[in-house]
């Protein structure tokens, strides 16, 4: 079983990751970066004039599947937005170049900056893909 600080080691090595969210009782899943992850934050952005937003606001239940050619690890948690610290979305828009002509046009209102909340952890490989579940609480 992996601890959890290989786990956020490998989050930081891998920071793409799919996200799957329910909404209206369909499920939806999209590929997204991770902004940042240290022991017991993992966080990620969005805008607020997508669907993305709106799932999460009515359903904050998410699991994130970060894999490489090896190894898979699955994260569900609930996702918070992060109100207090606008500095994160200045941050955030300072590492992805991509969102500059947004905030000139927009400023850094539209973005919204989550937080995953009590995440625990499931590891897959294809060697244990038939040994029973362990969860690891982040």
């Amino acid at each position: 079983m992996m601890t959890p600080n290989e786990i956020f080691e490998f989050l930081n090595k891998n920071p793409f990751f799919f996200l799957a969210t329910s909404y209206e009782n369909k499920p939806y899943v999209r590929g997204m970066m991770l902004h940042q992850t240290t022991r017991n934050e993992i966080i990620f952005t969005t805008t607020k004039v997508g669907d993305l937003y709106k799932h999460l606001k009515m359903n904050p239940s998410v699991e994130l599947c970060f894999s490489d050619k090896k190894l898979q690890i699955r994260i569900s948690g609930t996702a918070e937005e992060i109100r207090d610290k606008p500095e994160l979305k200045i941050e955030i828009a300072d590492a992805r170049p991509f969102m500059k002509p947004w905030i000139e046009k927009a400023g850094y209102k539209p973005i919204a900056v989550f937080m995953l909340l009590n995440p625990f952890a499931v590891t897959w490989t294809r060697e244990t893909s038939f040994e029973p579940k362990e969860y690891i609480q982040l």
